[in-house]
């Protein structure tokens, strides 16, 4: 996962179409360096770079921290 303000670059094993919606959740790893963070966004293109592997990438229109995200 490659993660920043405006945008996600992730591998998923499930092709997306281009423009669909996605709602995700990152967690921290064990060394809980970036927190929890809800996001919102589309995809705007995928490539299968295997036979059973796609690379997915996703413009956020939303981010918040999950504790942000859950209050409402």
């Amino acid at each position: 996962v490659n993660f920043s303000a405006t945008g996600l670059l992730m591998k998923c094993k499930e092709q997306l179409l281009k423009n669909i919606k996605i709602s995700i959740v990152l967690k921290p790893g064990q060394n809980k360096i970036v927190p929890e963070i809800a996001a919102k966004g589309k995809v705007i293109r995928c490539n299968q770079i295997s036979e059973e592997e796609y690379e997915i990438s996703c413009k956020l229109t939303e981010v918040k921290s999950q504790k942000a995200a859950s209050n409402k």
